[in-house]
């Protein structure tokens, strides 16, 4: 091989790799603009895909999302009789700021490759944020449900019509249980809509 074709030979190297290296950069730079602003791939909420929408997309879905979820109706049943709640009556509100706040938005300013890459192996899974009010919820089953008058009562003394100290029995009776509720108010909104 001549000393020209050694140096063409060279030169056609260069130039493949220079010519490589561009289109990698200009993938890289182009993949960077197109992520920009958009939810990261890999992303859910309540189970619904939401990666590579944009902010605006991502807030309408989230509403969305919510709405369902407040609307109901969920079915609560106790002795075997079925009542209708909404999740308001069920004491349960949705948060939409911190639902927002654990949805990862791509930022070329912060973000690199290596974080896009991450971030599609890893799953980021969300649920919205639910706030449980169990004494409203307690007090609305019970009304319902006509569980105030099934309480327990404990025994008391009183005066009878003979000014005699009497003492009325206790009395045994239902009462809802404030831990299972709470555990049993999240499965019902995230998805059972019976309990």
């Amino acid at each position: 091989m001549s000393k020209n074709a050694k140096i063409c030979h060279h030169l056609k190297a260069l130039a493949v790799i220079f010519l490589s290296c561009g289109v990698i950069i200009f993938g890289l730079a182009f993949l960077k603009t197109y992520l920009h602003g958009k939810v990261i791939p890999g992303t859910t909420i309540q189970g619904e895909q939401v990666a590579l929408i944009n902010e605006e997309e991502l807030e309408k879905r989230i509403i969305r999302k919510i709405k369902t979820l407040e609307a109901g109706p969920y079915t609560v049943i106790i002795n075997g009789v079925e009542k209708e709640f909404t999740a308001g009556e069920l004491g349960v509100t949705t948060d939409y700021e911190r639902t927002r706040k654990k949805v990862a938005i791509f930022d070329v300013r912060k973000d690199g490759l290596a974080s896009i890459l991450a971030n599609i192996t890893v799953p980021n899974e969300n649920e919205i944020e639910l706030k449980i009010d169990k004494d409203k919820a307690i007090k609305n089953i019970e009304k319902a449900f006509e569980i105030k008058s099934q309480r327990a009562q404990n025994a008391t003394l009183y005066l009878d019509e003979k000014k005699k100290i009497s003492i009325k029995p206790e009395k045994e009776g239902a009462k809802i249980d404030e831990k299972e509720l709470g555990g049993k108010l999240e499965e019902l909104v995230r998805g059972e809509k019976e309990v």
